[in-house]
Formats: C-alpha cells, structure tokens, sequence
C-alpha cells in the first residue's frame, strides 16, 4: 500500500470521526437535556460519555495507521541511512585495495642478463609499467616465432582468415585458437609466473569484491571501469590472454575471470596493436571493442 494511499485513509477516519461527534453533539444540544444553567441529567450524560467512547473508534483507527505510516517512514529512513554507511565502508575498502594494486605493480621487480659487447654479462632490471611493456614484448616474440612458421593451409591461418573477413567461427574453431595461445602462454607464464602470479590474482580478487559487494546496488560496472582506468594497454593485453588461459580458471575449473572481463566490457578501450594478433578480439564475444569497425561490431550483436 503506497504512502498517499495511506494518508487518504487516515483523513477519512478523522473526518469520519469529527462528523460524527459533531452530529451527537448536535442532538444534545436538540434534547435540552443539558443546559448551561440548571440541573443536569446524569444518566443521560453518563449515554454521552459512552457515545464519545464509540465515536472515538473512527481516530484511534486512524491512530493506528497514522502509527504505521510513521514506523514505516523511519523504516526506510534506517534503511537509507544503512545504505550509505555501507557504500562508504565499501568504498574505503576499494579504493584503499586499488592503492594497494598500484605498490603491487611498483614493487615488481625482474632482473636477467644479457651478452654485452664485451662478452660480459650485462645485467638488467625491469620494474612497475617496464616490466609489463617488457614481459608482454616477450609474449609477442614467442608468438611471433610460432606463428610465422605456419604456412597458409594451417588451421589456425584458416580460422584467422575467417575472422578478418568477419566470416563468423564456431566453437570448435574457438577452442582450437584457445588451445593454440594457451600452450604459447603457460610457457610464458613459467618464466615470469613469480613476478605476475600476484598480480593476476589481486586484479581477479578486485573484479570479484566489486562485483559481489555492489550486484545489488547496480553499480558494480563503475567500479569495474575505475580499475581499468588504472591498468596500461601493456597490462590490459597480458590480463586479456591470462584468463584465457589454464590460469583463468578457478577452483571449479570455470572460466569466471574471462566471464566477467568480456561480460563488463573490460578490454573496450584496449589498443588492437597490444594485442599478438588484432583477430584475436573474437576470444572475448560481448565485448565491443573500440578499434572494431561497424561490420565487426555486428558480428558482436
């Protein structure tokens, strides 16, 4: 029942009940019975009194819903006052973890050795956006030795082509590229999985934390975009390929990383050439890639 709902009828039992006392008050006054000077019939007074009694029904009715209107607004008052010391707990709590990301990104470190000139090892460091600028021209460099040897008859050549003529693909044909990427990836991973395995697993445990704390509220899309405005292209591109691979599947042995990075548009803004082939936008099918052209875009739907 709605408020103004409400309202009518509290109106309509006090109204109801000023009438009626009005009317008995009438009839008083019409008997003669009690009279400003004089004696007073008692008995017939003590009639009035138990008239009142009965006319006062009509406003403690509307006492009730008056009662209930007035509960029911402080109700929602609690539950908005509720809401808004959750959403600044969550808040808090995002943006404090969305600190924690950027030291997770600055406190990696990687260090190899290379031949110099001179026939000396030269060491080199790489840290925070070097590093993934670094790591993911490696992926590319593997990519790149794999995929050239291929010739042009060769499945993966053929499902590529298929894709660039937005010729659509099937499941068979995606899961032949997944499995593809997946053996060039985990060998990447092998080398770098100490300084990436924490990296991947707080952006996944972010995700889920403003998915699972905001679902209700409707919101959790804005948070979403607040953590990828915090990553690079050369970061975006390596979480587009680590949850597609072995590594984005959980402890059900589900895709939800991947789920969630194509279901909230993750990679919408993500340069096609950070990718290891432009084509490969077709991983991730909801996804509406900026770089796509308008016949790409429907095959997105």
């Amino acid at each position: 029942m709605s408020k103004i709902t409400f309202k009518i009828i509290i109106y309509f039992f006090i109204g109801l009940g000023i009438v009626l006392l009005c009317t008995a008050f009438y009839g008083i006054l019409n008997e003669n019975v009690i009279h400003y000077k004089g004696a007073v019939n008692w008995v017939y007074l003590k009639k009035v009194a138990d008239t009142c009694m009965f006319l006062a029904i009509p406003w403690n009715i509307a006492g009730v819903f008056l009662l209930y209107l007035t509960l029911n607004v402080q109700q929602k008052q609690f539950e908005k006052t509720d809401s808004y010391i959750r959403q600044q707990q969550f808040e808090t709590t995002f943006f404090n973890m969305l600190n924690v990301l950027t030291n997770i990104k600055k406190s990696i470190y990687y260090e190899y050795t290379s031949l110099a000139q001179n026939s000396l090892n030269e060491i080199h460091i790489k840290k925070d956006q070097e590093f993934f600028y670094f790591a993911l021209n490696d992926l590319k460099r593997l990519f790149n030795n794999y995929y050239n040897t291929l010739d042009s008859e060769n499945q993966i050549k053929i499902i590529m082509e298929k894709v660039k003529s937005n010729t659509p693909v099937n499941q068979l044909e995606r899961d032949i590229i997944k499995d593809d990427l997946n053996e060039i990836y985990l060998n990447f991973y092998e080398k770098y999985h100490s300084n990436l395995g924490h990296y991947f697993r707080y952006v996944f445990n972010l995700m889920k934390f403003a998915i699972e704390r905001r679902k209700s509220d409707k919101d959790e899309k804005d948070y979403i975009d607040l953590i990828q405005a915090q990553l690079t292209n050369d970061e975006l591109s390596l979480i587009f390929y680590n949850a597609y691979s072995d590594n984005g599947l959980n402890r059900k042995k589900d895709y939800k990383f991947h789920e969630w990075l194509d279901k909230y548009n993750f990679f919408e803004n993500l340069d096609d050439r950070s990718l290891l082939l432009r084509e490969h936008h077709m991983l991730y099918d909801r996804t509406r890639f900026k770089f796509l052209n308008s016949d790409e875009l429907k095959l997105k739907g």
